[in-house]
């Protein structure tokens, strides 16, 4: 392999791995993320996905249900929040780059809302979809 090769090869592999850092251990500002995000139904953007669901008549012990759902789920941790303020988010990141993704969590007017966002990027690849479909199915199920 001649220099100049090995030289390019070595700077976009030091890049690569710069980027996967940046991207893995970049804090999420929960001033920024922590927020009820107005919609109601289903709401589809580039980079988030929102749904609303009929809370029951214990909407406090399925939102704790919900809370603690999404805190077991795989590469989630709390962001901000209080459960018995009826508000909480929590970052998921991405199994490979570690990609971050807030999830709002909050309890109004009778229904549950959660919203997911992903925090890079324009398009978060239907993946806060798949994941909160995912997490309403299970809550319907009694998960």
């Amino acid at each position: 392999m001649s220099g100049k090769v090995f030289y390019v090869l070595s700077t976009l592999i030091a890049f690569v791995l710069a980027f996967g850092v940046f991207i893995r251990f970049n804090p999420v500002d929960a001033g920024a993320y922590h927020r009820q995000v107005a919609f109601t139904g289903n709401s589809q953007g580039t980079n988030s996905f929102g749904v609303e669901i009929p809370a029951g008549t214990d909407p406090q012990a399925m939102f704790e249900r919900a809370a603690l759902m999404i805190a077991d789920a795989p590469r989630t941790r709390p962001l901000a929040g209080d459960p018995a303020k009826g508000h909480v988010s929590f970052v998921t990141r991405s199994r490979v780059w570690g990609f971050p993704d807030v999830t709002n969590l909050w309890l109004s007017g009778g229904s549950l809302f959660l919203h997911g966002q992903a925090v890079f990027g324009q398009s978060d690849l239907g993946v806060n979809r798949a994941r909160l479909t995912g997490w309403r199915q299970a809550l319907a199920q009694g998960g």
